[in-house]
């Protein structure tokens, strides 16, 4: 079924197309998109549409079901409340965070989307690719040097929005994640696909080619460095297992 709705993250990192008439955000597993930051609610927002509303601009409403509350054109809704939304509503987890910030419009037409067969269950498997990383290196050689903020977006997480960390690439869609964060999402599900972009995966590999970068970026961006307690907590939960590389 083909998305009644896309939103895509004001940094660029993420766009979501809902196809079924709720869909909910926040940080626990039930929910339709997940995000493991603690500025977000276990349900922080729910996304509902009503299919038979007689007119297309009152037939999205934006539930708010957080602790600190979710903002539609930096306006907060409030708990227990809903608002309407148009195409070009922006909508805010946390405000002035754009990776957990969403631009809403509401689609016109259907396309046909390609059959995708998901794995009848995540097999996690680890493929060690210096093929594919020497070749990541050659095309940025031959591109234009990015700016610091476009490198920032780049490298960072999709599930935790965190610097990554014992980064791991889906393929074939090719999102990266940190390890420890993609060991749990697959975890949870049975059939799970990439946290980001929701296409059906095959596997995921390990991504030595991020660390150089990361390494380059924190040079000039020491802010960006995960705080001790961060990374003890990443280090306390179970990576993608070695066995399978």
């Amino acid at each position: 079924e083909n998305g009644w709705c896309t939103l895509k993250s004001l940094c660029g990192t993420h766009t979501i197309s809902p196809s079924a008439p709720t869909f909910s955000f926040g940080r626990h597993s039930s929910c339709s998109w997940v995000c493991d930051d603690r500025r977000v609610s276990n349900k922080h927002f729910e996304l509902s549409y009503n299919r038979a509303a007689v007119c297309k601009e009152t037939a999205v409403t934006c539930v708010d079901t957080s602790s600190n509350g979710v903002f539609v054109n930096g306006k907060k809704i409030g708990k227990g409340k809903s608002s309407v939304l148009r195409s070009g509503d922006v909508i805010a987890l946390v405000p002035g965070v754009e990776a957990l910030s969403f631009t809403f419009t509401m689609e016109n037409k259907t396309e046909e989307r390609k059959d995708e067969t998901p794995l009848t269950r995540f097999d996690t498997v680890i493929v060690e690719s210096s093929e594919a990383n020497e070749e990541e290196g050659q095309e940025s050689a031959n591109s234009p040097r990015p700016g610091s903020s476009q490198i920032g977006d780049a490298i960072t997480c999709g599930i935790c929005f965190g610097l990554l960390y014992k980064c791991v690439t889906v393929v074939p869609c090719m999102h990266n994640f940190c390890g420890p964060c993609m060991r749990e999402w697959s975890d949870a599900r049975e059939r799970a696909p990439c946290p980001q972009c929701r296409g059906a995966t095959t596997h995921i590999r390990r991504n030595h080619a991020m660390l150089g970068i990361i390494e380059a970026f924190l040079r000039e961006n020491p802010s960006r460095q995960r705080t001790a307690e961060e990374q003890r907590e990443l280090d306390a939960k179970p990576d993608v297992p070695d066995s399978v590389l």
